[in-house]
């Protein structure tokens, strides 16, 4: 369990009220109300401190809430742990190519997830697809499995933008090979159990097809976390209401770091 900054540690005490007391005898009261449970599929098999601490967090430290999505989170894991299993570095590295992260630079400042399906399209071609016909899948949970654990995510919030800019019509009908309705599903209901500390969602320049797909999977989301998700447009400017120094982005989003500056690059490692 990594050390917490003072500063995220005075977050955490005022939003949450946690101190290192509370938070030890709340990870001790979760693990062991999840190993009194009868079925054994029921049991979260990760039960480290830092997988607790993010339900423990995401859910302000409601012990029976945290309970409920763990049992929900294992028998997620269950139903796809052969897509899941065995992630190796080099899927991580692909993984990370198309992904980029940035930090708000103050105390209590959001992590900012900024995702580019234009660059997924160039590394997930038919043939690795016919190789790897689940490879977004798992790429999506392996990626908010990470992010759930970060403390700043946990405790200041998350911010996703997906910008599709330059997607052309064929990488439209790519991109319902390499994710199939099905998996989007999956991904947004692991979403769900995880309980993230969402902020805001901007899809940028979306396509038709964003529409159809957001039909099907706005139904599984609360009220409360619809609301945060927008389709832009053209209207780069939305993002301003959450973002309050637009400058941190990239230059393709109106900010004023370098699209391959290395500090944009995520640091997972697949541990």
């Amino acid at each position: 369990m990594s050390e917490l900054s003072n500063e995220l540690k005075e977050l955490a005490f005022q939003e949450l009220e946690e101190t290192p007391e509370k938070l030890s005898s709340s990870l001790n009261i979760l693990r062991t109300k999840i190993n009194e449970l009868r079925n054994n599929n029921d049991k979260l098999q990760d039960q480290s401190d830092e997988s607790l601490i993010r339900f423990l967090r995401f859910k302000k430290y409601d012990i029976e809430k945290c309970l409920e999505s763990t049992i929900q989170l294992q028998h997620f894991l269950n139903k796809y742990q052969e897509i899941l299993a065995n992630i190796t570095e080099n899927e991580v590295n692909v993984f990370q190519s198309f992904i980029q992260i940035v930090y708000e630079n103050k105390p209590n400042g959001k992590v900012i997830l900024i995702m580019r399906p234009s660059k997924g399209i160039k590394i997930f071609t038919p043939a690795f697809l016919k190789e790897n016909p689940r490879a977004m899948l798992r790429y999506n949970i392996w990626l908010f499995d990470k992010l759930s654990r970060d403390a700043r995510v946990q405790l200041c919030g998350l911010v996703v933008i997906n910008t599709f800019a330059e997607f052309t019509i064929w990488d439209q009908i790519a991109m319902s090979r390499m994710a199939p309705i099905g998996d989007q599903l999956a991904t947004f209901q692991y979403f769900r159990i995880l309980g993230f500390r969402f902020k805001g969602g901007y899809i940028l320049e979306e396509p038709p097809f964003m529409k159809w797909l957001w039909f099907f999977i706005k139904p599984f989301m609360s009220e409360k976390i619809s609301s945060r998700f927008h389709l832009c447009g053209n209207d780069y400017q939305k993002i301003n209401e959450c973002i309050e120094d637009i400058q941190i982005l990239p230059t393709y989003l109106g900010g004023s770091v370098n699209e391959d500056d290395p500090s944009l690059v995520p640091n997972f490692t697949n541990k």
